[in-house]
């Protein structure tokens, strides 16, 4: 009897632009903020919405 194990990896294709998010009142932790992945390199608009 064989067994099959299905591995993940990952997103096919790859993202290959990667923006790190965090906000200003949290910029000393280590853990704060996440990454938004991008699945081309076209350009984006970044608004600032708060004051």
């Amino acid at each position: 009897m064989s067994t099959t194990r299905q591995v993940s990896s990952g997103w096919v294709p790859r993202p290959t632009v990667g923006i790190g998010v965090c906000p200003v009142a949290h910029l000393d932790e280590e853990e704060a903020g996440y990454v938004l992945y991008l699945d081309s390199g076209d350009p984006i608009e970044i608004e600032h919405l708060g004051t």
